[in-house]
């Protein structure tokens, strides 16, 4: 058997360092803006998103924020219907 890293939890989000990939991601955006334009405006927007973000899922239930988003039509949830589809076929 081939030995390998395996996560605690399969479901678990991945993480870089100790926040979770869609926490930092607008900070990694705003580095990569910051270095395209040399101005450190996009990097304090990123970072101050970032900020909001853990602190808005702080506060909300799990998976909120991807039910949110699924709700809105940003993103479809595999194996889960359109959210303003008013018929189903039987």
């Amino acid at each position: 058997m081939k030995k390998g890293w395996w996560p605690k939890y399969l479901n678990a989000p991945m993480q870089v360092a100790f926040w979770e990939f869609d926490e930092i991601f607008p900070a990694m955006v705003g580095i990569f803006f910051m270095v395209a334009f040399k101005t450190i405006i996009p990097l304090i927007i990123g970072l101050g998103v970032t900020y909001m973000l853990v602190k808005t899922k702080a506060n909300l239930p799990k998976n909120f924020l991807i039910n949110m988003c699924y709700m809105l039509g940003i993103f479809s949830i595999p194996g889960s219907p359109v959210y303003v589809a008013r018929r189903f076929r039987k």
